[in-house]
């Protein structure tokens, strides 16, 4: 049986993992573009992100924490809200530049937060009624223990660790290593019960690749 906290994860995790979705959001933000070229935000779209899939059941209200993937010129990182603590976590593999400057890390994410938030809290006003919160004003959180790389092809790769590894208060030791990180993705998609190609692989193949612990 799954308890409410476990489900709220999983339904958003899935929610904004799923590829079809976060293309909507990112169409629909257009954040990486030159705002002269930015369409008009379509609030009743991004309101369908909080929607309930049909194998699951949930109500955003009920959510405690919201998993949000958010790629910027190609590069992935991690925004989790904690909407009992009204925290923003901030998980992002690229060092802060050398030339940043101040004790407050958060604040070189501000514009990217004030983008973010102005779209949440169309969705979730959308979404629930009852919501009268702003995202924009919440703590801001930039964990030490996020592991590091200046390689920007392996940032979706660790972003999806993350999702796949957190716990509401941390992430465990996440390698860095690319070919690890690839491997561990291929894998998980061979072993993905609803992999469509599943019928093409040999069945001595998908014995051994169940038997691989990654």
């Amino acid at each position: 049986m799954i308890n409410k906290h476990t489900r709220t994860d999983e339904c958003i995790m899935h929610i904004h993992h799923g590829d079809r979705r976060r293309r909507i959001f990112g169409s629909i933000t257009n954040y990486g573009q030159d705002p002269r070229l930015r369409a008009k935000l379509d609030t009743n779209v991004l309101a369908n992100l909080f929607e309930c899939w049909p194998d699951m059941e949930y109500t955003i209200s009920d959510c405690s924490q919201i998993l949000l993937p958010f790629c910027f010129l190609g590069h992935f990182s991690l925004y989790v809200f904690n909407m009992n603590t009204r925290s923003i976590y901030i998980m992002d593999s690229m060092p802060l530049p050398s030339w940043f400057k101040g004790n407050d890390p958060s604040m070189h994410y501000i514009h990217k937060i004030h983008n973010i938030a102005n779209n949440m809290n169309v969705a979730m006003e959308l979404a629930n009624p009852t919501w009268k919160d702003d995202i924009y004003k919440w703590r801001r959180i930039v964990p030490s223990w996020v592991p590091k790389t200046l390689n920007w092809d392996l940032s979706g790769f660790l972003v999806i660790n993350f999702m796949h590894s957190w716990n509401g208060k941390r992430l465990p030791c996440i390698s860095t290593t690319s070919s690890v990180l690839r491997t561990k993705f291929l894998v998980e998609l061979m072993k993905y019960q609803e992999n469509e190609c599943n019928d093409n692989i040999p069945e001595e193949i998908q014995k051994i690749i169940k038997r691989i612990s990654v």
